[in-house]
């Protein structure tokens, strides 16, 4: 896919879900390097950590299929 010939809409979903999926690793590391080594002391926020770590791909999934649904309908 040629990002030159997307429409603007489309284009800005998939922006808009690359900030969100950086923004999302980015916190995951600080809670990682937070929480240090596993200890039950510190199970939440590692926990809290490894979901921030596996939701930026499920949020680019989103809106690369927001952004083709949208290529198609407008």
């Amino acid at each position: 896919m040629r990002f030159s010939c997307l429409k603007k809409e489309s284009l800005a979903f998939i922006r808009s879900g690359l900030a969100v999926s950086c923004v999302l690793l980015a916190a995951s590391l600080l809670a990682g390097v937070i929480a240090g080594p596993f200890s039950a002391r510190e199970y939440k926020l590692f926990y809290i950590a490894v979901e921030l770590y596996r939701m930026p791909l499920a949020v680019l999934l989103v809106t690369n299929i927001a952004a083709a649904i949208t290529e198609e309908r407008l």
